[in-house]
């Protein structure tokens, strides 16, 4: 195991975790894994990122005063790569507060207020879609007159598609309407993930992976294949427009999480993030498919140890599927099928189910109802052989409606 140590001998670097959640765990592991001494900070004191850390600090990590005074104390030199939603921004401002290589608080800002990342998306003549804040006195009325149904209505923060709905009619909107939350145009096309890499304000792409939706009314990924299958012209007009994406938000040094719609060979922006991707993508995902972590790749950058970015042609890649137990019918679960019936499979790359006998399954609405669940990775010659034995896993499953 590489042992990283300080200038003063024999002393470990240390490192930050803002947030020790589930997604953040396996960021901490790595880190420790790498040599470093990790010092994680989180507002829940049963955090299972904390029993991975050498040392843990229960604060809020909103607060960026106290987390940064932790941070400052600690002597860190360098705030890990974790995916986080809106308070990636204390990343950023502990990191322009100790003049660490990192996102910035500006930038961190500019990604996490949806908001701000459509203004600037607009003023810099990226392809996305039409928003509007609803504001004390906008009216039904207001909203029929400039959105077409099906539309979107989603929190100005947050991620892990946590409060996004598809809007159907008008009797839908009148149930979800609030004030302070976005109406956004629904964009037709095909959806995909990004991740890359943004070095000295170079943009790297790492993978681009097709989305397996819910249905209405919700979006959440219920799945991913990598590498999506996409033209290597199309790859290239990607990485060109995630370049200009990058510029306008002020990304210098981060991994990069997007959304994005292609339609008839048009680039359209979803959302994005200066962050990994969570759902086990980057820790899982990613590092299987290219063959490289990015995440220790960053890692080693951020604490100054090795600025080589590590790249391989897509022609190379795995091919995979990442998929989630997520099922068509809400109700209780009568059968689970033995593990050992999907691992022999040479085509398994990992499987962890964590539903049990007896759990009611409620229907999928974000991230959050996922995680819990457990995911599957499988492989195949083509992506319909892919799907359909993604297919035969989530049929061996028994749900009882309740």
């Amino acid at each position: 195991m590489l042992s990283y140590v300080s200038s003063e001998e024999g002393v470990k670097m240390r490192v930050l975790a803002i947030g020790a959640g589930k997604e953040q765990s396996y960021v901490i592991k790595k880190a420790k894994d790498m040599g470093l001494h990790v010092i994680a900070v989180d507002g829940n004191k049963g955090s299972s990122g904390f029993k991975y850390a050498d040392k843990s600090y229960v604060v809020d990590i909103s607060n960026e005063t106290e987390v940064i005074k932790i941070a400052e104390k600690e002597k860190i030199v360098a705030v890990l790569p974790t995916p986080i939603g809106r308070y990636l921004t204390t990343i950023g401002a502990v990191n322009d507060y100790l003049g660490l290589k990192g996102i910035s608080k500006k930038a961190a800002f500019n990604c996490t207020d949806k908001m701000k990342t459509h203004e600037i998306l607009i003023e810099h003549g990226v392809k996305t879609a039409r928003q509007i804040k609803i504001r004390k006195g906008t009216s039904i009325e207001e909203i029929n007159e400039n959105f077409y149904y099906p539309f979107i209505l989603k929190p100005r923060y947050g991620a892990g598609s946590k409060g996004v709905r598809v809007i159907r009619n008008s009797e839908e909107l009148l149930s979800y309407y609030e004030e302070g939350i976005l109406v956004e145009e629904f964009m037709t096309g095909k959806e995909y993930g990004l991740d890359g890499i943004v070095r000295n304000g170079v943009f790297h792409l790492i993978l681009v992976r097709e989305k397996v939706l819910t249905d209405f009314p919700f979006r959440q990924e219920i799945g991913y294949i990598a590498p999506a299958p996409i033209f290597d012209k199309t790859l290239e007009n990607i990485r060109l427009s995630a370049q200009k994406v990058c510029n306008a938000i002020g990304l210098t040094d981060c991994l990069l999480h997007a959304d994005i719609i292609i339609e008839d060979d048009v680039i359209k922006w979803i959302e994005l993030s200066g962050r990994p991707s969570g759902l086990h993508i980057s820790s899982f995902m990613v590092p299987n498919v290219t063959g490289e972590n990015y995440i220790q790749q960053q890692i080693n950058y951020l604490i100054g140890k090795n600025e080589e970015i590590v790249l391989h042609s897509f022609d190379v890649y795995k091919k995979m599927y990442l998929g989630f137990f997520s099922f068509s019918k809400i109700g209780y679960v009568t059968y689970v099928p033995d593990k050992k019936r999907f691992v022999n499979n040479d085509y398994v790359f990992d499987y962890h189910c964590h539903i049990k006998n007896g759990d009611y399954l409620d229907q999928i609405k974000d991230g959050s109802d996922l995680i819990d669940r457990g995911f599957f990775a499988i492989t195949g010659q083509t992506i319909d052989e892919m799907c359909d034995r993604a297919q035969s896993i989530i049929s061996k499953f028994h749900i009882e409606k309740g």
